[in-house]
């Protein structure tokens, strides 16, 4: 029986680089529905009919000022298009064109280390790998 899979060996790449410092990512595809309820549908429930892929992930972890090729590249980068591939283990991920679309920096001074999150929207498809 297979072990679930411990997220520690997880990671995100821009490119072909590591973004460094990153201990937590969500996200992955989705799709959005249109309520195409029409009179007299089957059993009174809401029909529902799927239009639109797309897919989001988030990045968090500490600010590394030192990471040139992923937290700084990202940041140098607001609003381009890169590939990501957001890694569950060795070998599988999800890889997509996504735009970087926001970062968040979040001091407190009780915490002693600044906090990063950015925010990607996919181009097109993400596929499993």
């Amino acid at each position: 029986m297979p072990y679930p899979t411990p997220g520690v060996g997880a990671k995100v790449m821009v490119g072909s680089a590591t973004v460094g410092n990153i201990g937590e990512w969500d996200g992955g595809p989705e799709s959005e529905v249109a309520d195409t309820t029409y009179f007299g549908a089957s059993g009174s429930y809401q029909v529902n009919t799927p239009t639109i892929k797309k897919f989001k992930f988030n990045l968090k972890g500490s600010t590394d000022a030192g990471d040139t090729t992923g937290q700084v590249f990202m940041r140098n980068n607001i609003g381009t298009v890169q590939t990501f591939k957001f890694y569950i283990d060795d070998t599988h991920y999800w890889q997509g064109d996504a735009i970087i679309q926001k970062v968040n920096d979040k001091a407190q001074a009780s915490k002693g280390v600044v906090q990063a999150t950015y925010d990607v929207t996919g181009t097109g498809p993400a596929t499993w790998n």
